[in-house]
């Protein structure tokens, strides 16, 4: 006597559906993160070795720098250079002798500017065209 294959064949499906279904909820629902509304990055204070402070959008971020727009300059600073950088709301990166900060707080800090996955060259070409500029300012100490 020989078994019918349907049976097995609807087992199988059964089983392999069962086992697809938790890899489909495995995200976070789009409705628990907050919404930008706004094509701003957030207000950064930034504090050069020597005291001076400067409070500027902030543009973008990469590994050696941050790139921010004070009225329209555009201006780039090199983490060297800085004691502290506070992105509102909460976010307070303070620099020790040498430390480099780490890659979890610097993709916070990208989280917040306005171009958070790196700003493009068409797009820093057009904010340094509004302010009349052929290249970032560097913010000295």
């Amino acid at each position: 006597m020989s078994a019918h294959p349907r049976p097995f064949i609807a087992m199988a499906l059964l089983v392999t559906l069962g086992a697809s279904l938790p890899g489909c909820s495995t995200s976070p629902r789009p409705e628990r993160f907050a919404r930008q509304d706004r094509q701003r990055g957030e207000p950064a204070i930034l504090r050069l070795r020597g005291g001076r402070e400067l409070r500027a959008e902030l543009l973008s971020v990469d590994s050696a720098s941050v790139l921010l727009m004070l009225d329209s300059e555009v201006l780039v600073a090199r983490f060297d250079d800085m004691e502290r950088l506070r992105v509102d709301p909460g976010i307070e990166a303070v620099k020790y002798d040498g430390g480099i900060l780490s890659a979890p707080l610097l993709q916070r800090i990208r989280e917040r500017s306005r171009f958070p996955y790196g700003i493009t060259p068409k797009a820093l070409a057009a904010l340094l065209e509004a302010g009349g500029r052929q290249a970032p300012t560097p913010v000295r100490p």
